[in-house]
């Protein structure tokens, strides 16, 4: 049977472990874990079987190493057709069935991706920093980082020996790698260009938004809409965050 495999980038625990456990509940050949940790996770944790030994340095405004060194470990397994990324803080928000059945009939990668902005000498958010040279302005992209790759996208950026080493070299190189190496590669007509994991930019003065507290509306009601037009994640969920208010939205939930 194929499998996703779920690749989490984090520091050191994964937030939230009964809300995941309750997900993959029942679909044990349907998936494989896989988590590149920063420091290193708990022993008592669910997810520490899952760690991958390979360690690569990485920073908030560079991780596309550290997340090609997940993709290597997960197409050791043959099964694994579609690689989905999380954070540490990410929850599902939909039902294990409703996102394999999205994304293997889909048979595309999903992430959102435009033209990259900062690349463009007329417009305000031109970053000479972020244009990444010598790639031509319009082969150069920016995109989600919490993306998700098939399997032939996943394997074309594992063997990839040259251009993420150049895009390494400028900030942000998860936001842009993707999507400009797929550009390079004539590819991007197979990338469903779609966000499926609600990330807040608004609302709070260091963004993104940090969900803490659903009992208050604004945060309940960001769920509950997210949930309704099927975003499958939420990313920025407070290791403290009181989910119980959206229990019963959860389809997974035990």
């Amino acid at each position: 049977m194929f499998k996703i495999a779920f690749l989490f980038l984090t520091i050191t625990n994964v937030f939230h472990e009964t809300y995941w456990r309750d997900f993959f509940s029942g679909h044990e050949q349907q998936y494989s874990i896989h988590v590149h940790v920063k420091d290193d996770i708990s022993t008592d944790s669910w997810f520490k079987q899952f760690q991958i030994a390979d360690k690569v340095e990485n920073s908030w405004a560079r991780t596309m190493k550290a997340q090609i060194a997940l993709l290597k470990d997960a197409l050791q397994d043959v099964d694994n057709q579609v690689f989905i990324f999380c954070s540490h803080n990410t929850i599902p928000l939909q039902s294990f069935d409703f996102i394999y059945d999205e994304v293997m009939t889909l048979k595309k990668s999903i992430f959102a991706y435009e033209s990259n902005p900062h690349a463009d000498k007329s417009r305000s958010c031109y970053q000479s920093h972020r244009d990444i040279q010598p790639i031509p302005v319009e082969k150069q992209y920016k995109n989600s980082q919490w993306i998700i790759l098939t399997r032939e996208h996943a394997q074309l950026m594992v063997d990839d020996p040259n251009i993420i080493n150049i895009v390494s070299h400028y900030p942000h190189d998860q936001e842009h790698y993707p999507s400009t190496f797929l550009s390079l590669h004539n590819r991007l007509n197979q990338v469903h260009n779609c966000e499926k994991t609600l990330v807040v930019w608004d609302f709070c003065e260091q963004p993104p938004y940090t969900f803490k507290d659903l009992s208050i509306d604004m945060e309940r009601t960001m769920l509950t809409e997210a949930i309704k037009y099927g975003l499958f994640f939420v990313r920025k969920v407070g290791v403290n965050c009181n989910l119980a208010p959206i229990d019963h939205l959860l389809k997974y939930r035990k």
